[in-house]
């Protein structure tokens, strides 16, 4: 199951690590950063499929999915202050 916007998993672990090796941290300690945040991820999805309650840190996607949440009430904001001030006035 691939979520749309999101790159394949092989793609980006090496985002992740071309991203942490400019960072100048060792190969080694990339590697092993990259594989603790895939493996949590893992451990998100399962978790969710189970049905129980996943924190945000172990999904990404949940945090990415509020975000956007975010973005398009704050969009919403100026079209909702307009309407109301026609109202009062």
């Amino acid at each position: 199951m691939m979520v749309v916007g999101f790159l394949p998993p092989s793609s980006m672990e090496k985002k992740l690590i071309e991203y942490i090796e400019y960072l100048n941290v060792p190969t080694k300690v990339a590697l092993s950063i990259v594989a603790l945040f895939l493996i949590t991820q893992v451990v998100g999805e399962l978790m969710e499929v189970q049905g129980k309650v996943v924190p945000e840190f172990v999904k990404i996607r949940k945090y990415f999915s509020r975000k956007k949440q975010e973005r398009e009430i704050l969009r919403q904001v100026p079209e909702t202050l307009k309407g109301s001030s026609a109202v009062t006035q």
